[in-house]
């Protein structure tokens, strides 16, 4: 019996290791004789009788490790007595798939041994056993993988079922004797690739490649539903009876969607009844529609696809009063119980037509069909009281103006939702009703409202029409409410309205915008400065990091304040500041002006209108991309035809003696019909 080291060198010596050439696992003996001389001897055969002899956890600096003339000899030393361990001597303290890999490069294997521990250990843990690896547990953890992983598992699985082989192997008790097998294929959608049975199969071999795929997709959910077994030898028929195609295409649905499933399901269908005709159809509502036909009825049947639906696979013939009953009390909506009345009474009238065929397929007896309840009428709303039309006159007596009139109708609305007449509107029912609008228009709009009352209140003390206390002013969400912008401001923006030849509503636009920053800022000190000294841009971004409620056209307001802070800070020379002048009195329109956008260049280079040429104009053009070159010769254009004007005293500059042709030709709609130096035509530039 080899027990000890000391054994296994007379094993060695007498040829019985197989696992290394006897020359070589004797020059590991002599290299234990030289490190511990005789003691090695009876140190036992074992993992740890090894690691008692020689560690594993060994360096360089070590004695044993010098005594064997370094680190490499020691290792490859306890290598080899660890193999010859495990090929003489089996012990339960040995890893079990290190003792396998041995014993299967002992037995010449062939490859898969060096991968063999890896997949096995991340499929089943650290602590995997071989033994306990049976085919279920196998199949289960194979289909949790994909790709590169799954096929270095099955190549371990394959390794195994080559140890089991290996006569020391079997005697060990290392694995059992029930190979595992090869393992199911999968589809390219990771589902099980199930092979079909006999009478599918020949079917399967007649049809196109597109049916086989709706065939075997099919099939699988079939299987996959515990529809039928996958021993089982289904005719074809069978996939298409109404309880199975339905509960098929509900699978089916789940995983290819409605129009695949679609199509899959009438392809079936087709091929099996071009295989196998059916004397009647599988479907009894489709052959309930038929017979119905046959016997003369004429009238539409649509109605039955509903409670079919509402059936669940369910044939006509086997329809209850009990089961009617049933699904009409777990119908919920109204509209879905009246389609429902409506198929029973359908189904009773085809019982009432006497046919011998028909009534094969109807229920046994009539339906009874409850009353579906009546939907009450809707009650007439009663018109607004008329308080409010005295209310609305007595505005219009005392001279408010329209704009205020108008928006009483907002208070109203809100009044008559609530049931209230004019004197029992309070400051409390506002704030509450204001508090519920989150529209900005309709907030304004019911405030002027409030303001409307508060004004009849006050011309009318002793009237009954409202409450005896004011309403408002009602709270402001915003920094200090509503407050008008100061009026040095307002007449610095309508200046410079005026002096780029905005319109009126461009004008307001801009005041609206800067009144609506003013309110929404803390510093409002800031607004006490010239306008060419107010930094809107810096403004605007601390109100968009302090503010959450902002009205939705913020972007617009912000953008025209940094537009008005860039047009304020530009320093207009003399010269050009008076055509510019003189340009909006002639009526040219804003987009069409190119005085701002040709003064912003030709001060840079320090050159007056008198001053501009061809050769600068064409110098700086080429400066530029070719989209703004060609948009800045047209504004070099315009200018000398503005120039051209006799209404403009600038006009005897050296501009005027540009040759035209040095620029775009003008496009004939620009020709104006009248004289050349008519204010129409100017406009047209």
């Amino acid at each position: 019996m080899i027990s000890t080291l000391g054994n296994i060198h007379a094993a060695c010596t007498k040829g019985m290791i197989q696992v290394m050439a006897p020359q070589v696992a004797l020059a590991h003996f002599d290299l234990l004789d030289l490190a511990f001389e005789a003691s090695w001897r009876g140190v036992a055969a074992s993992q740890s009788g090894l690691e008692s002899l020689m560690p594993e956890q060994a360096h360089n600096e070590d004695p044993i490790v010098v005594s064997f003339g370094g680190l490499r000899l020691y290792q490859s030393s306890r290598c080899a007595l660890n193999k010859m361990i495990a090929s003489l001597v089996w012990t339960e303290d040995y890893d079990s798939i290190q003792i396998l890999r041995i014993l299967g490069a002992e037995a010449q294997i062939g490859s898969g041994l060096s991968d063999l521990k890896a997949p096995l250990e991340r499929s089943f843990g650290i602590e995997v056993n071989p033994k306990e690896i049976s085919r279920e547990i196998a199949i289960a953890a194979d289909a949790t993988l994909f790709g590169s992983e799954r096929q270095r598992l099955r190549k371990a699985f394959v390794t195994l079922d080559k140890l089991r082989e290996i006569p020391k192997v079997s005697e060990r008790g290392l694995l059992t004797m029930q190979p595992i097998g090869p393992m199911p294929k999968y589809r390219k959608d990771g589902q099980l690739e199930l092979p079909l049975p006999p009478q599918l199969a020949v079917l399967y071999e007649t049809l196109a490649p597109n049916e086989r795929v709706g065939l075997r997709a099919a099939y699988c959910c079939a299987v996959a539903s515990r529809l039928f077994d996958a021993a089982d030898d289904i005719a074809p028929s069978c996939l298409i009876e109404p309880k199975t195609i339905a509960k098929i295409s509900g699978r089916l649905h789940q995983d290819k969607g409605k129009r695949t499933t679609h199509i899959y399901l009438t392809r079936v269908i087709k091929a099996v009844l071009d295989h196998d005709p059916l004397a009647k159809h599988p479907d009894a509502w489709e052959e309930l529609k038929r017979a119905a036909v046959r016997a003369g009825y004429a009238d539409p049947l649509d109605p039955l696809h509903f409670l079919k639906n509402r059936c669940a696979g369910c044939a006509p013939l086997e329809i209850t009063q009990k089961q009617f009953d049933e699904i009409l009390r777990d119908e919920d909506l109204v509209h879905n119980r009246a389609r429902l009345r409506k198929a029973a009474k359908l189904l009773n009238m085809l019982r009432a037509v006497q046919d011998e065929q028909l009534r094969t397929v109807l229920p046994a007896k009539d339906l009874l069909i409850p009353e579906g309840k009546k939907k009450p009428a809707p009650k007439a709303q009663c018109p607004p009281p008329d308080q409010w039309h005295a209310l609305m006159d007595l505005a219009k007596a005392i001279g408010l103006q329209r704009e205020k009139i108008h928006a009483l109708g907002a208070i109203r609305n809100k009044a008559v939702l609530c049931g209230l007449t004019p004197p029992d509107l309070t400051h409390n029912w506002a704030c509450e009703t204001l508090a519920g609008i989150s529209a900005a228009t309709s907030r304004d709009r019911f405030r002027r409202g409030v303001e409307c009352l508060d004004a009849i209140r006050a011309s009318t003390p002793n009237s009954d029409f409202l409450h005896e206390a004011d309403i408002g002013p009602l709270p402001d969400k915003r920094r200090s409410g509503n407050v008008p912008l100061p009026e040095h401001l307002v007449g610095e923006i309508k200046g410079h309205a005026a002096f780029r030849g905005l319109s009126h509503n461009a004008t307001r636009s801009i005041l609206t915008a800067i009144t609506t920053i003013f309110n929404h800022t803390r510093k409002k000190e800031t607004f006490k400065s010239p306008l060419a000294e107010i930094p809107f841009g810096g403004i605007v971004d601390q109100v968009l990091s302090e503010t959450n409620e902002l009205p939705r056209s913020w972007p617009r307001i912000s953008a025209a304040a940094r537009q008005l802070e860039v047009e304020v800070s530009f320093h207009w020379a003399d010269d050009w500041a008076e055509l510019q002048r003189q340009t909006v009195a002639a009526g040219v329109p804003v987009k069409e002006n190119p005085v701002p956008a040709v003064a912003a260049v030709a001060q840079t280079f320090g050159l007056s209108p008198r001053q501009i040429t061809n050769e600068w104009a064409h110098q700086y053009a080429q400066t530029l991309r070719p989209d703004l070159r060609l948009t800045w010769l047209k504004r070099i254009d315009r200018l000398r035809r503005i120039l051209l004007q006799e209404h403009l005293e600038l006009a005897t500059g050296e501009m005027c003696c540009l040759p035209a042709m040095a620029f775009p030709a003008p496009h004939p709609f620009e020709v104006s019909r009248n004289a050349p130096n008519s204010r129409h035509e100017l406009r047209k530039i």
